[in-house]
């Protein structure tokens, strides 16, 4: 059936045009494009046709210090901080050392159990020294992974307070399973990578850690 026969001009009969339309609709079958794969469910429904659900996936966004629990533990995509890659162990999240060794990307180990409302926080530790010098103990840069049961209550006024040197930004939040032995899912905060910029307290105020997307 030719789409011209679907044509109609002022003043022709509806039903007629109707009834053509109605019989290109039944005539034609989907195809798919290309792209994203799609999934075409075809249910028939007596004396109404056919209905046709097209489902997309959704596309995978891969995204800096993405959480991907398992367990206890947490496997963290490679991100930057100050053009620095965060480590866990020592071990780079890329799992690329200093000498260009590839080894297994690390997975962060969870020690400490979560809070009453089954929920903790994971993400990136900044150690500086009062000036905001970045601080590398042996074995450990400056930048790492970190877990917290609980996030500081003052982090609200702006910038991560620091304590003892060192400053925390939540990459992911993670909910646990009822009896808290665990992590079930992980939801993302986290989608850039990182400028992090330390500035010393007044007035006996503690210092803040700034983490802004580079």
């Amino acid at each position: 059936m030719s789409l011209h026969e679907l044509d109609v001009q002022r003043g022709d009969l509806i039903t007629p045009a109707w009834e053509r339309a109605k019989q290109w609709a039944k005539s034609t079958e989907p195809i798919l494009g290309g792209g994203a794969s799609r999934y075409v469910r075809l249910q028939e429904i007596p004396g109404d046709g056919t209905l046709v659900t097209v489902t997309i996936p959704r596309r995978a966004w891969p995204v800096p210090f993405q959480a991907t629990p398992s367990g206890r533990t947490v496997a963290i995509r490679p991100g930057f901080v100050n053009d620095e890659m965060p480590s866990i162990d020592g071990v780079p999240l890329d799992g690329i050392l200093e000498d260009g060794t590839q080894v297994e990307p690390p997975r962060f180990e969870i020690t400490d159990p979560p809070t009453e409302g089954r929920r903790s926080w994971i993400g990136i530790e900044a150690h500086v020294d009062e000036e905001g010098v970045p601080l590398q103990s042996e074995g450990e840069p400056w930048i790492r992974v970190a877990h917290r049961t609980e996030l500081h209550p003052d982090r609200v006024e702006g910038g991560s307070p620091d304590v003892a040197g060192v400053g925390f930004k939540a990459a992911a939040m993670l909910y646990w399973n009822a009896e808290a032995t665990a992590v079930v899912r992980a939801i993302q905060i986290s989608h850039h990578n990182y400028e992090h910029r330390y500035v010393a307290g007044l007035d006996g105020r503690p210092g803040r850690h700034f983490f802004s997307a580079a």
